[in-house]
């Protein structure tokens, strides 16, 4: 075993190269990134003779924010004690939720949607309780014209 001599060990020089970018720029290359074919269509599955190909639904978004206050004349910045003197910011979101399956057989090809029955019952009762608010709201509005 060697002994330690009390120095760092030296590393190789490495060189940095540093990009300039922009934020907005470099964030949507992320989500493009991200987001593929891939994404959209699963990896086919072999069963019974059939060729079973899962399909998906992709939603993206977000923003980025960047303010900066300008500089002085000759370039200096100003050193005023207004806030923000630089702010950043940015947020995103990604979704994917299963919505058919392609099946192939020898014979023809077809597509099998999957029913959410849960966001289908949550629809159909926010559309409820929206006609009886609505209905609700006029009965008192044609009360108060007596």
């Amino acid at each position: 075993m060697s002994e330690p001599t009390g120095q760092a060990p030296s590393l190789p020089p490495t060189e940095i190269e540093e990009v300039e970018a922009d934020a907005t720029t470099l964030f949507f290359e992320s989500l493009v990134d991200a987001v593929g074919v891939e994404t959209v269509f699963g990896d086919p599955i072999r069963a019974d003779g059939r060729l079973i190909i899962p399909v998906a639904e992709t939603s993206v978004g977000g923003g980025v924010g960047d303010v900066q206050y300008p500089r002085a004349e000759g370039g200096v910045e100003r050193r005023e004690l207004r806030l923000p003197l630089t702010s950043r910011g940015g947020g995103g979101s990604a979704s994917t939720r299963p919505v058919a399956v392609v099946v192939v057989t020898p014979d023809d090809v077809r597509v099998q949607p999957i029913f959410d029955f849960n966001r289908i019952a949550l629809a159909g009762m926010a559309s409820a309780i929206g006609l009886w608010r609505g209905i609700t709201a006029f009965a008192q509005a044609m009360r108060k014209r007596r």
